[in-house]
């Protein structure tokens, strides 16, 4: 399925966002077909093209299912990521405040304490504040919002303390970037098809690369291309769409590229028309068959199959239109024309 094949190429933002849609758009044409069905059948003897609709129909219900829980899991991602710090002072000060707390409580009764804390919290107290922040992140999604769940995998059941474990043994993973060989967590960390392994920052820089060097594009590892939904989530939309215009410029065999001595910009096929390209950025005419500025009512040395026109008007000795520039044959009368 569609939704199967971007989760491999990467939690692209906008891949998401524009899969999502086409994928609500499917869901509101069924149930537009189904109001408007006249159709009329037995309950246990279904048409096979109400099979069809059922099973696409729950097919796109899944995928959406699916799309949406990579989204929330790529915002908490996110928000770990570029709010830890504040985040962090926040959380330090509640569990200075609980830590106070608890203390004001031993102190205040006659009964000594259990010699150990529950499990969880003689886990807890072992890691750093950021690490703990993770992982209540990581067990709010994983245990659906915050409801403890059993891990029912066919032996036996893993206790609070064991998924704390081994929620924060993955939490402290860390993966080699193959292009500058730092350590990264995983949320840092981009697979390939062909196994290597990149930092986003590393990543982003080799399609900044490809957009100035053409013989750098498209970006490749390992003789195979990068698709673009591995780190456009990533990229800056200043970024993407200068990559975007570089894709249509190598791409296009006969370039035009802006007369103007302090622009000399590309102009995309879609500015030009017949042989007049207007620069999008300096807004200046460039002649397409010449690559000068556009000549406008003169005519264009470049332009063979003008020339070759301008050679017969010649030998038939007909005159051009001083206004318009176009050509006239003379039928009947003299040449004497004013």
């Amino acid at each position: 399925m569609e939704c199967l094949q971007m989760r491999e190429c990467g939690a692209s933002r906008l891949a998401l966002d524009d899969e999502i849609e086409a994928l609500t758009q499917q869901l509101e044409e069924i149930r537009f077909y189904r109001e408007n069905d006249k159709g009329k059948w037995r309950a246990d003897d279904l048409p096979d093209n109400e099979l069809g609709i059922s099973a696409f129909l729950e097919e796109v219900t899944t995928s959406l299912g699916v799309l949406g829980d990579l989204r929330l899991a790529q915002s908490f991602a996110n928000a770990v990521e570029s709010d830890a710090q504040a985040i962090k002072a926040i959380t330090e000060e509640e569990i200075q405040a609980e830590e106070d707390r608890r203390l004001a409580m031993r102190y205040s009764v006659d009964d000594t304490q259990p010699e150990s804390d529950s499990e969880a919290d003689g886990i807890a107290g072992d890691y750093s504040i950021f690490q703990r922040l993770c992982l209540s992140v990581y067990n709010w999604f994983m245990d659906g919002n915050g409801a403890e769940t059993e891990i029912d995998d066919g032996g036996p059941s893993m206790t609070y303390a064991q998924r704390q474990e081994e929620a924060m043994r993955r939490l402290s993973e860390v993966e080699t970037c193959c292009a500058c060989y730092d350590l990264f967590p995983l949320h840092n960390i981009q697979r390939l098809n062909c196994a290597a392994l990149y930092c986003h920052d590393c990543l982003r820089s080799i399609f900044a690369t490809a957009t100035t060097d053409e013989s750098l594009f498209p970006p490749k590892c390992c003789g195979e291309p990068i698709p673009l939904c591995l780190v456009q989530g990533k990229m800056s939309q200043h970024e993407l769409d200068e990559f975007r215009n570089a894709e249509v410029e190598f791409s296009t065999s006969n370039r035009t590229y802006c007369s103007n001595t302090d622009c000399q910009r590309f102009v995309s096929p879609r500015n030009i028309q017949a042989d007049r390209a207007r620069c999008p950025y300096c807004d200046l005419d460039t002649c397409v068959l010449c690559k000068s500025a556009y000549h406008d009512k003169d005519d264009c040395a470049a332009d063979t199959a003008l020339q070759a026109t301008l050679e017969l008007v010649k030998r038939m000795r007909w005159q051009r239109c001083y206004a318009c520039g176009a050509v006239v044959e003379l039928t009947i009368g003299c040449y004497h024309m004013k």
